[in-house]
C-alpha cells in the first residue's frame, strides 16, 4: 500500500526486473531457497518511494530427531537418561516413554522408578516452522537377575601335577568372567583356564561371571593342594636273617596315610598288596622283598627292601683242641668251631644237660676216669649240627702235664703274620722232673709228628729242672713266609725228657691262607689342566685283585666339578677351580683312586713351575664316626679331681678301629699322656663341657699324641732315577720293601742352587742307608697306591722334583707293631680323631701328632692360659693349666685336617719353641688347617721342614709376640722357619704379617693368595715399633708368590716397599724383603739387606699380581702378565659351607669392598671363638 492514494506500484522479486503490479502480488514455483520481494510506489504527481523489502527463506527439507544418549541394553539400572536434538534449530520435542501419552520434553529427558522388563522410548520434534519429525525410537531391556557360574571340570583335589587347567560357563549366555588363583589379583579370562608352574601346598580357584547387564554371579571357587613330597614305605616286622623257616611275614606302612601299597618278592612282578603280606614254601638260598607307597598325589615312594637268607643247612660243629688223652689234669679245656660264622653253641660234659658255651670251654676239678666232652653248634638260621665228640682218661699218676692246653692267636694265618701259641707246663709228681727242651712246633699239611718238615716257634724252653708243683708258661711265635705252603697245618707243644724221649701234646689245627688281595687304585694322570669346558680322559688302574674279581672302576666328580662318564672322559665346568675326580674299585668300593684338575685361569695366574696343584686334607672330608665303642662315666671320671688317664686310655685302647670313645660333659683330669695309635675318634660334647685338663711334670709329654710311639725306621731304599716334579710314581732300587697303603718319605741331599740348610740338624732325617753325606733338607710325605715291580704309585703329585744327582731316598717306619685292633702298617696311624674337646696343661706340646695319615682335629679348644697364681710375666691368667712347647705338632704326617678350632696363649710367650700354635714340620704333606682361630703366641703357625702342597686357609691368627723385645711384630703366619718348607699355600686369612725366615734355613716356591695382611696386631701399636710389615720375607726366600691380596693398614705411616738399610727395621712398609743377610743357624739379623736386584735376590725372583695396598691405594699388577682375571680359589671348587651368608671370596682386591667378612674373625669378634 501508499500513503498516497491512487499511487502505482512496481515490484521485483529477487534479482529479477521490476514490473508494474497491484496489491496482493503473487507468485508460485518459487524454488527453496532464500528470496527477496521489493515494491516502488509513484504518487499521481510522479514523486517515487522508497523501496520497501521483504526477505524470507523458502524450507523443502525434513526435519529429523536424533537420540544421542540412551541407557546400555540390557541394562540393571532402573533409571535410564536420554539425550536427543533435531536436525532444525529451535526446534521443540514431544516425549513417549512405553504405552504413556507424549509431552513436552527437553533433552535430556530422565525417568526413574523404571521396573524390571522391556522398555520403549520415543521423540518427535517440531521445527519453527511447524514441521513435525518421525519419531525417533529406542528400546531396551532392564535386567536385574545375576547369572548363576558353575565350574565344570578341576583337577582331583589332591595332586602331584604342578598344572591346573579349570572349565566353567554361565547361566546367561554372553557372560564374561574373571578368574582369581589364590591371593592373586582377578583377571578376565575365558573357559579353560591354565595355569602352570604351581607350588607344592594349597591353592583355590575362584571364577565370577558378569552378564550383559552387569550383573555379577556369585563367586564358584574350587580348592585343591598340590603334593610334590613322595611318602616314605618302612618294613616295621620282617623275617629273622638268615632263618632256617620257609615262610615269611612283613609287615609295612607308609608315612602318608591313605597310601596304596605294591609288594615285589625277588624277580616277581610287583603287585598290589596290603600290610602284612605273607609267602609259604619259599626256597633255600637269598630273597629280597621290597614295598613301595604311593600316595592320593599319586606320588610313589622309593622302594623299601629287606633281604634276608633261607638256611636249610645244619652246621658242622669240628673241635679244634682237646686235653690230652690219657692225662693226669682234672682240667680240661675245648676249642671249637663252626663252619657257619656266627654260630652259638651247647656243650655237654658226660651226662651232664647241654648248656650254652663259647670256645674254649673250661672245666676244673675232674675225677680220674673216662670223660666225654659234645658239642653241638646252631647256625643264624636255627639250624642244629650234629653233636661232635672227644672222650679222654684222667689217670691218677703224676708226672709233667700241659695244665694249660696250647692256645693259638689265630686260627687263619697269611704270609707276612704272626702267630703266637702259649702252653702251660706243671710238675705234678713229688720229685723234681729234668728236660732237655720244650717247644711249640708246627707242621704244615701231609705230615705227622713222626716225619716231615717242622719249625719251632721261638723262644723254646731251654734244659731246666721243674720241681714238685711248679709250673712253666712258654709263649712263642712264628713268622709266616710266601714260601710256607698253603692249607691246613697243626701245632701242638712237646718236651724232651732227661732220656731223649718226646712227649706231645694234642694238637691244634690252624689255616694258612693267601694273602687277602690289597687292592689299590691309580689314576692317570694324576694332576691336569683344562680349559672351561674342556675334556680330560682318565686311566685307571686296578692292582692286588683276586682271579675272578673285577677291575673296572665308577667316576665321579663333585657336584660343581664338571662331569665325567664312566669311560673316564671329564667334561670341566664353567667355573674356574681345582676339582676332584675320584675312581672306585668295583671290587672294593672302599679303595679309590684321585686326580686333581686345575680348571680356568688359576694355572696361568701363577706360572706353573711356580706352583703345585693343592687338593689337601681328607678326600671327601672328615668321615663321620656314629658308633660308640665306650661311654666314660662322667660322675665317675669327669668330676675334675678323679684321675680319669687310665680309663680313657683302656677305652682308647679297646675301641675298634673306625668307632668313638666319647667323654660326656665334664672335666677329666690327667696326670700323664694320652696317646691314639690307631684309627678311632676321641670326642667330647664340645670345648666349653668336655674339658681334659692335664697335670703333668715340668717339660714332660704333651697332653694327647697321634701316634704309634715311637716309631722307628728300616733302612732307606735309593731313588733310580730323576722324579720330576707333578710325577705320580717313584723308580726304587727294591719295590718289595713296599707295599699299597704305606706311608713313606721321599728326600734328598740338598741342592744348594736354591736351598740355604741353615745349620739346621732338625726337622730332617739322619742317614738310614745306604749312607750317604749331609743333610737332607727337601722331603716330601706320600702315600703308595700300588707297587708295580720297582715301581712305586702315588696317590699325590710330587710337588717339587727330585734329582738322581742328590742320592734321592723312600723310607718308611719299620716300628713298632701295630696296636690290637689296627690293621695299618707298623709306626704308622690312619683315620685317628680328634673332636669337641678342651684341652690344656701340654708340658712338651698340646696334641702331637706323628706319623699320622688322614688323621684330624676338628672344633677343639686348646688352651695356654694358667691360673693366676702361677702366671709368669709374658703368659696370661685364665681358666687353662698353661701350654708349653706348640698347640699342635705336625710331623711326618700325611693329609692331616685342623678345623673348626680355636688355640690361644702360653705359659710362657718366649722364642724358641716355646709358644707356637700350630707347627707343621719333617715333610708333613697335603694337610689342611682350615677356619681356625690362633692367637696370642710367639709363633702362632710356623712351617718347618714341610713337604709340600699343605693349605693354610681362611684363619683368623693374630698377636704374634716374644717377650723378649714386646716391640717387635712377630711372625704371625711363618711360611718358613726352617730348614726348606716349599711349595705351600696361604689363602684367605687375616693376620697381621706373613713373612719366611733365613734364620734356620731358607724356604721356596710359596703362594700368598687373596690373604688380609694388615701390618697391625691386635695389640696397641705403641706396644709395636719394630720390623711393622704386612709381607717379610727374608733373603734367600726363593720364587714366592704373592697374589690377589689385601695389604697393610691405613694410617700407619707405611711406606710400599723396604728392601735395603736404612730405613731398617724400625720403618713401617707393606713390604720387607732380602733382610737378613747375616741370619742363619739359630741367629737373625733384620738390619742389613741383600741388593734387591742381585741375581737371585729374594726381591728380583718375588711375584706380585693383583695386590691391593693401602700405601699406593691401587691393584699392583705384574706386567708380565696380561691375565687379570683372579680366580675365588687356588685349591676349592665352591664355596665353602662355614661361610654361610657371607660374600666369598671375602678378599677381593680388584672390586670396590675389598674385604668382606672372615667368619674365623667373626667369631673372634662376637666373644665367641668356639665354632
Amino acid at each position: 500500500m501508499s500513503s498516497q492514494a491512487g499511487s502505482t506500484f512496481s515490484c521485483k522479486l529477487d534479482a529479477g526486473p521490476s514490473g508494474a503490479c497491484t496489491n496482493p502480488q503473487s507468485y508460485s514455483g518459487l524454488a527453496a531457497g532464500s528470496h527477496t520481494f521489493t515494491v516502488t510506489a509513484v504518487d499521481p504527481a510522479g514523486n517515487a518511494s522508497t523501496p520497501a523489502s521483504y526477505t524470507w527463506t523458502i524450507d523443502l527439507t525434513a526435519l529429523l530427531v536424533t537420540i544421542t544418549a540412551s541407557p546400555a541394553n540390557p541394562s540393571n539400572q532402573t533409571t535410564a537418561s536420554f539425550s536427543f536434538s533435531a536436525s532444525t534449530a529451535g526446534s521443540t520435542f514431544s516425549c513417549t516413554l512405553d504405552a504413556a501419552a507424549a509431552t513436552a520434553c527437553t533433552s535430556p529427558q530422565s525417568y526413574t522408578g523404571l521396573a524390571a522388563g522391556n522398555h520403549a522410548f520415543s521423540v518427535t520434534a517440531t521445527d519453527p516452522t511447524g514441521k513435525v519429525s518421525s519419531p525417533a525410537s529406542f528400546t531396551w531391556t532392564i535386567d536385574l537377575t545375576p547369572p548363576v557360574v558353575s565350574i565344570t571340570a578341576a583337577p582331583p583335589a589332591l595332586s602331584n601335577q604342578t598344572t591346573a587347567t579349570f572349565s566353567f560357563n554361565s547361566s546367561e549366555a554372553g557372560s564374561t568372567f574373571s578368574c582369581t588363583l589364590d591371593s592373586g589379583a582377578p583377571a578376565s579370562c575365558t573357559s579353560p583356564r591354565n595355569y602352570s608352574g604351581l607350588v607344592a601346598g594349597g591353592h583355590t580357584f575362584t571364577v565370577t561371571a558378569a552378564d550383559r547387564a552387569a550383573n555379577l554371579a556369585a563367586p564358584a571357587s574350587f580348592t585343591w593342594t598340590i603334593d610334590l613330597t613322595a611318602p616314605v614305605a618302612t618294613i616295621t616286622a620282617s623275617p629273622a636273617n638268615p632263618t632256617n623257616q620257609t615262610a615269611a611275614s612283613f609287615s609295612f606302612s607308609s608315612s602318608k596315610a591313605g597310601s596304596t601299597l605294591n609288594c615285589k618278592l625277588d624277580t616277581a612282578t610287583a603287585a598290589a598288596c596290603t600290610s602284612p603280606q605273607s609267602y609259604s614254601a619259599l626256597a633255600a638260598g637269598s630273597h629280597t622283598f621290597s614295598v613301595t607307597a604311593t600316595d592320593q598325589a599319586g606320588n610313589a615312594s622309593a622302594p623299601a627292601s629287606f633281604a634276608w637268607t633261607i638256611d636249610l643247612t645244619p652246621p658242622v660243629a669240628t673241635i679244634t683242641a682237646s686235653p690230652p688223652n690219657p692225662t693226669t689234669l682234672t682240667t680240661a679245656s675245648f676249642s671249637f668251631t663252626s663252619n657257619q660264622a656266627g654260630s652259638t653253641f651247647r656243650c655237654t660234659l658226660d651226662a651232664a644237660a647241654a648248656a650254652a658255651c663259647t670256645s674254649p670251654q673250661s672245666y676244673s676239678g675232674l675225677a680220674a676216669g673216662s670223660h666225654t666232652f659234645s658239642v653241638t653248634a646252631t647256625d643264624q638260621a636255627g639250624n642244629v649240627s650234629a653233636a661232635t665228640s672227644f672222650t679222654w682218661t684222667i689217670t691218677s699218676g703224676g708226672g709233667l702235664v700241659i695244665s694249660s692246653p696250647l692256645t693259638l692267636d689265630k686260627s687263619t694265618v697269611a704270609a707276612g703274620d704272626t702267630l703266637n701259641g702259649t702252653v702251660t707246663y706243671q710238675n705234678t709228681s713229688a720229685s723234681p722232673i729234668a728236660v732237655q727242651i720244650i717247644t711249640i712246633t708246627s707242621r704244615p699239611p701231609g705230615t705227622t709228628p713222626a716225619s716231615g718238615p717242622y719249625d719251632d716257634f721261638t723262644p723254646t724252653a731251654p734244659a731246666q729242672t721243674i720241681q714238685p708243683g711248679a709250673t712253666l708258661t712258654l709263649a712263642a711265635s712264628r713268622l709266616f713266609l710266601s714260601s710256607d705252603p698253603l692249607g691246613s697245618w697243626y701245632s701242638y707243644t712237646t718236651y724232651q725228657d732227661s732220656a731223649l724221649a718226646w712227649h706231645d701234646g694234642p694238637h691244634v689245627s690252624f689255616t694258612v691262607a693267601a694273602p687277602a688281595p690289597s687292592i689299590s687304585v691309580a689314576v692317570t694322570p694324576s694332576v691336569a689342566s683344562a680349559t672351561p669346558g674342556g675334556t680330560i680322559t682318565f686311566q685307571a688302574t686296578v692292582s692286588g685283585t683276586a682271579t675272578g674279581q673285577s677291575t673296572a672302576v665308577t667316576w665321579l666328580v663333585a657336584v660343581g666339578g664338571g662331569t665325567i662318564d664312566q669311560t673316564g672322559v671329564y667334561v670341566a665346568p664353567a667355573t674356574a677351580g681345582t676339582y676332584t675326580v675320584v675312581a672306585t674299585s668295583v671290587a672294593d668300593p672302599t679303595k679309590t683312586g684321585i686326580a686333581s684338575v686345575n680348571v680356568g685361569t688359576s694355572s696361568n695366574i701363577i706360572a706353573p713351575d711356580r706352583r703345585t696343584s693343592w687338593n689337601p686334607g681328607i678326600p671327601g672330608g672328615i668321615p663321620s664316626r656314629t658308633t660308640l665303642c665306650a661311654t666314660l662315666n662322667a660322675a665317675t671320671y669327669g668330676n675334675g679331681t678323679t684321675d680319669a688317664t687310665s680309663a680313657i686310655q683302656a677305652a682308647i685302647n679297646a675301641c675298634p678301629e673306625g668307632q668313638v670313645v666319647y667323654l660326656p660333659a665334664g672335666t677329666y683330669r690327667v696326670t700323664s699322656n694320652l696317646t691314639i695309635a690307631k684309627g678311632i675318634v676321641l670326642r667330647g660334647d664340645g670345648p666349653t663341657l668336655t674339658k681334659i685338663r692335664a697335670s703333668l711334670a715340668a717339660g714332660s709329654v704333651a697332653v694327647i699324641y697321634m701316634a704309634n710311639l715311637w716309631p722307628t725306621y728300616g733302612s732307606a731304599v735309593n731313588v733310580t732315577a730323576d722324579v720330576p716334579k707333578d710325577a705320580t710314581s717313584v723308580p726304587v732300587a727294591n719295590g718289595s720293601a713296599f707295599a699299597a697303603g704305606n706311608i713313606v718319605q721321599i728326600d734328598q741331599l740338598d741342592d744348594t742352587s736354591y736351598l740355604f740348610d741353615g745349620n739346621c740338624q732338625w726337622f730332617k732325617r739322619p742317614d738310614y742307608g745306604p749312607p750317604t753325606t749331609g743333610h737332607r733338607s727337601q722331603g716330601q710325605t706320600v702315600e703308595v697306591v700300588s707297587v708295580v715291580g720297582n715301581t712305586l704309585n702315588l696317590s699325590t703329585p710330587m710337588h717339587q722334583g727330585f734329582k738322581l744327582a742328590f742320592a734321592p731316598q723312600v723310607f718308611k717306619p719299620s716300628g713298632p707293631a701295630a696296636p690290637a685292633g689296627s690293621t695299618e702298617p707298623p709306626g704308622i696311624v690312619k683315620y685317628a680323631g680328634l673332636e669337641k674337646l678342651y684341652l690344656t696343661g701340654g708340658q712338651n706340646d698340646q696334641i702331637s701328632i706323628v706319623n699320622c695319615a688322614y688323621c684330624w682335629i676338628a672344633n677343639v679348644e686348646s688352651d695356654g692360659t694358667t691360673p693366676a697364681a702361677s702366671t709368669a710375666a709374658n703368659g696370661t691368667a685364665g681358666p687353662g693349666n698353661g701350654m708349653k712347647g706348640a698347640h699342635v705338632l705336625i710331623d711326618r704326617s700325611f693329609r692331616v685336617v685342623i678345623r673348626d678350632s680355636y688355640f690361644h696363649h702360653a705359659t710362657n710367650v718366649v722364642q724358641g719353641g716355646g709358644a707356637y700354635g700350630l707347627s707343621f714340620s719333617a715333610h708333613t704333606s697335603d694337610s689342611l688347617v682350615e677356619n681356625n682361630i690362633i692367637y696370642y703366641m710367639n709363633k702362632p703357625l710356623t712351617m718347618r721342614a714341610t713337604g709340600g702342597g699343605n693349605v693354610v686357609a681362611y684363619n683368623y691368627v693374630d698377636n704374634a709376640w716374644t717377650s723378649a723385645d714386646s716391640r717387635l711384630q712377630e711372625t704371625t703366619i711363618d711360611m718358613g722357619h726352617a730348614s726348606f718348607p716349599y711349595m705351600e699355600l696361604v689363602e684367605g686369612n687375616q693376620a697381621a704379617q706373613i713373612a719366611t725366615e733365613a734364620v734356620w734355613g731358607n724356604s721356596g716356591w710359596m703362594t700368598l693368595f687373596r690373604n688380609y695382611a694388615s701390618s697391625q696386631q691386635q695389640r696397641t701399636a705403641a706396644n709395636e715399633t719394630y720390623q711393622i710389615a704386612a709381607v717379610a720375607f727374608e733373603v734367600k726366600a726363593r720364587f714366592m708368590n704373592v697374589v690377589g691380596n689385601v695389604l697393610g693398614t691405613p694410617g700407619l705411616g707405611l711406606l710400599y716397599e723396604v728392601n735395603s738399610s736404612p730405613p731398617g727395621p724400625d720403618q713401617k712398609t707393606v713390604y720387607r724383603l732380602g733382610h737378613g743377610v747375616n741370619a742363619g743357624g739359630g741367629g737373625d739379623d733384620i738390619s742389613t739387606y741383600e741388593s734387591p736386584i742381585a741375581p737371585a735376590a729374594t726381591a728380583l725372583q718375588l711375584y706380585r699380581h693383583g695386590n691391593y695396598d693401602y700405601v699406593t691405594g691401587t691393584v699392583v699388577w705384574d706386567p708380565t702378565n696380561l691375565n687379570h682375571t683372579l680366580p675365588a680359589s687356588l685349591y676349592l671348587s665352591s664355596k665353602p659351607a662355614f661361610f654361610g651368608a657371607n660374600p666369598w671370596p671375602w678378599v677381593d682386591p680388584v672390586g670396590t669392598t675389598k674385604l668382606y667378612t672372615l667368619p674365623a674373625k667373626a667369631r673372634w669378634d662376637s666373644g665367641n671363638p668356639n665354632p
